[in-house]
């Protein structure tokens, strides 16, 4: 009991510390920029947003008076296959330059439709290719007395005609349509202010999170399940309110991560009520909680896939997804120690069920499940730097330390005998020194990068400015400004 109550003592230090620091960064105004993480969506590069099914290949009328569709372009501006125009090949020699006029203005609003006139991707690349044979610059070489002479001129393809495969506005038409089916669209990136996160906020949720872990230890210790109160346990109620206290502050503080955050809350407040409602009335119980497990496994990925470069939203997203279900797999295998411990200890002949074949195959699956989901994020073909590598272990280590903590555990209840009292409290305070420390050596580097980064804004106004501090620009044409200073030299 004393030594629960030293660790919960270090853990509302490491809290109060983490909301020190957080306030000090939040307070800052270039401290807090510099921390936050903004994440990025890709949106195909076309005019008005659309995708490409919404160009518009088939309608006669205009959607818009300031885009209009490829209709109005094939119906009106598209010269008619008998025609002077659709002939010609040679569009310099026609005097006037209608016909090329005529044939750069579909070019160009080609191009510009589909947004083509500035993307350079492959499906762009290949329209930009299909409409260069609308008018392009060629050369005629005559030979005279043995002498090349090189004539430029404007040049096209024929338009008329129908062939075997459909006319020359069929093919082009199929040609835009199919293009970025086949070949590689060109994409914007998009950072919006809802899709950031404040990184300091995420290490102090961990340390939040490791606390309320510890301080549920000692409300068992305490004798807390032994409550009553109406139809609501009072172990659910002391363990919920202070989680929704937490991510309320959140939403209201941190607006731009609200979609990260709720993807965490959601799961987590299910889990929480679903877990300490069922529990079993045991002194022994899986020591790292599920929802601690959901919240920190979720935010270390979360840090780990940020900090080593992929802040594409939606893969942000499928990752906080895919650590979700691993937190609720967690809940199911520590709801197989659960039951195994509560018939050993009230329902003995009940407790071989658990060593069966079926159970046995089922805790392995979910074990292997756990286990290959960091594996396979690793192998995913993300645009990972590796800035941080130790950052990418971090989700495994707690993965291994909480199914470490189930084990010991185990070994504990099923090896030991159940009237020792005195070694499942050692082991309990002795799994909280190791979280305790986990968290120490995860959040520490995080926090000493964010005091460097405070107090190297805080100390700008009093570091001394000298020689040692002037930077040649030779791409300006004076250094001090344009009212006197030295003159750059090459």
């Amino acid at each position: 009991m004393k030594k629960l109550i030293v660790h919960s003592g270090i853990a509302l230090i490491m809290v109060i510390l983490g909301a020190i620091l957080m306030g000090l960064i939040a307070s800052d105004t270039i401290s807090a920029a510099v921390t936050t993480v903004r994440l990025y969506s890709l949106n195909n590069a076309l005019p008005l947003g659309q995708g490409w099914v919404s160009l518009d290949v088939t309608s006669t009328t205009q959607t818009t008076t300031a885009a209009p569709t490829l209709a109005m372009l094939w119906g009106a501006q598209w010269p008619g296959p008998d025609s002077t125009c659709a002939q010609m090949t040679n569009l310099t020699a026609e005097a006037g330059g209608a016909c090329l006029a005529t044939r750069r203005t579909m070019q160009a609003s080609i191009l510009a439709i589909t947004n083509c006139a500035l993307n350079r991707s492959q499906a762009c690349q290949f329209i930009n290719q299909l409409v260069s044979g609308l008018a392009y610059q060629t050369n005629n070489i005559v030979t005279t007395g043995g002498v090349n002479i090189s004539y430029p001129y404007m040049a096209g393809r024929k338009l008329g005609g129908t062939g075997t495969v459909g006319s020359a506005v069929d093919l082009m038409q199929r040609a835009i349509r199919n293009a970025p089916l086949l070949l590689h669209n060109a994409y914007q990136s998009t950072l919006r202010e809802n899709f950031a996160f404040s990184a300091p906020s995420m290490y102090l949720l961990v340390v939040l999170f490791v606390a309320l872990n510890v301080w549920s230890e000692l409300l068992v210790a305490l004798g807390v399940d032994d409550w009553k109160m109406g139809m609501v346990r009072p172990l659910t109620l002391l363990n919920l309110l202070p989680v929704v206290g937490i991510f309320i502050a959140y939403f209201v503080v941190y607006q731009g991560a609200t979609g990260l955050l709720l993807i965490i809350f959601l799961p987590t407040t299910l889990v929480i009520v679903w877990y300490f409602e069922m529990l079993p009335a045991l002194q022994k119980r899986p020591f790292v909680r599920p929802s601690t497990f959901c919240v920190v496994y979720a935010v270390l990925t979360l840090l780990a896939m940020t900090y080593n470069g992929v802040r594409r939203y939606d893969f942000i997203v499928v990752e906080l997804l895919k650590a979700m279900g691993l937190g609720l797999t967690y809940m199911g295998v520590c709801w197989y120690f659960l039951g195994l411990w509560e018939k050993m200890q009230s329902k003995e002949t009940l407790a071989p069920l658990y060593s069966t074949r079926e159970a046995h195959v089922s805790v392995l699956l979910c074990v292997f499940v756990m286990a290959a989901v960091p594996f396979f994020t690793w192998l995913a073909p993300y645009n990972y730097t590796f800035a941080s590598p130790i950052l990418l272990s971090h989700p495994v280590t707690f993965l291994l330390l909480s199914f470490g903590t189930l084990l010991a555990l185990n070994t504990e209840a099923t090896h030991q005998d159940r009237a020792s009292r005195t070694r499942h409290k050692d082991l309990v305070s002795f799994l909280c020194g190791v979280l305790l420390l986990f968290t120490l050596v995860v959040c520490g580097k995080g926090a000493v990068e964010f005091i460097n980064v405070y107090l190297a804004d805080t100390r700008t106004a009093v570091l001394p400015v000298g020689p040692n501090y002037i930077q040649y620009a030779f791409n300006q044409a004076t250094q001090l400004g344009p009212y006197g200073g030295l003159i750059s030299t090459r």
